[in-house]
């Protein structure tokens, strides 16, 4: 089989790469030059997804796994997130000629909600949500397609959540409010392994929820990654009022990264949970334990260096 995979660079990129690299015929869309998937030996393609004119895809090309995203920083205008998951899904959607179209939304699209199924309203909630709602609708026009909606990945290769797992280390992370909000981690190898399902599956047009095992607080969150750290906790919570007031006053205006933001306050203190049970029996999802992956996780990150 050859699947041709965009955002090949990325977190859950290069984690999918490294696991099909061997056994699949992997071609990568990407931007610019990579070490990483050099050294991988899988053909690389130059594109960018925003630009229409830089893309061909081989009508040998047996799958399309459309990962091209950006999370985004503070800085990031709605006109970005549109133009890269919005455009940039409708451009290489154009260029299909009925290959398998995988595409890589977020749980985030159903909002802030507890145990979603694929059948709840979509709720999206800030900038990134909503460009990958929009983006889910124009999927669902193509005639052979899946999505996957993954919440809160984390795992080796990723330097958004290390940044999490650094404050932690470094008694910098503090609860806001009781702490009582659920969060739902999911393992990027679990995410592979959902992609490569549907890659060899024969159902077509389906939605997937794809979450971990389980979902727990902000505050057990914190004390297990600091458990699997080996280190103490900041035991300081700020209350939830002057939090808000802080992500008010900063307003969008400020030329520096705040400390919080209105996106990651709403992270931190409203309970996302998904089901995941037509997953696991649709694709035979198994999700390893949070203390696995996070242990996994915390190897990585220190044999490269990161913690």
């Amino acid at each position: 089989m050859r699947v041709l995979i965009t955002g090949a660079t990325g977190f859950i990129g290069r984690n999918l790469v490294e696991n099909l690299a061997g056994r699949y015929e992997v071609s990568c869309l990407i931007r610019r030059d990579d070490d990483f998937l050099n050294e991988l030996g899988v053909d690389v393609q130059r594109g960018d997804v925003t630009d229409k004119s830089s893309l061909k895809i081989s009508e040998d090309v047996d799958a399309v796994v459309h990962l091209a995203g950006t999370l985004g920083s503070y800085k990031t205008k709605q006109k970005e997130h549109h133009d890269i998951h919005v455009r940039g899904a409708e451009n290489i959607l154009k260029r299909c000629t009925g290959q398998r179209f995988i595409y890589i939304s977020s749980a985030g699209v159903l909002g802030p909600v507890i145990d979603a199924d694929e059948t709840y309203q979509l709720n999206p909630t800030n900038d990134y949500e909503n460009a990958k709602a929009e983006a889910e609708e124009l999927v669902r026009q193509y005639e052979n397609h899946i999505i996957l909606r993954p919440e809160f990945v984390y795992g080796p290769h990723d330097m958004h959540v290390l940044r999490l797992f650094n404050s932690i280390k470094n008694r910098k992370f503090f609860l806001i409010g009781d702490g009582e909000s659920l969060l739902h981690p999911t393992y990027v190898g679990d995410v592979v392994f959902c992609i490569e399902k549907c890659l060899n599956q024969a159902f077509r047009n389906q939605t997937f929820n794809i979450a971990g095992k389980n979902a727990l607080s902000v505050r057990e969150f914190q004390e297990m990654v600091a458990n699997e750290l080996g280190v103490s906790i900041n035991r300081l919570r700020i209350p939830l009022a002057l939090a808000r007031a802080y992500v008010s006053a900063v307003g969008p205006w400020v030329w520096f990264d705040p400390v919080l933001t209105k996106s990651s306050l709403d992270f931190f203190t409203k309970s996302r949970t998904f089901n995941t049970d037509k997953a696991q029996k649709m694709l035979g999802y198994r999700p390893v334990s949070l203390k696995d992956g996070i242990s996994k996780t915390i190897g990585w990150y220190s044999e490269h260096g990161y913690l």
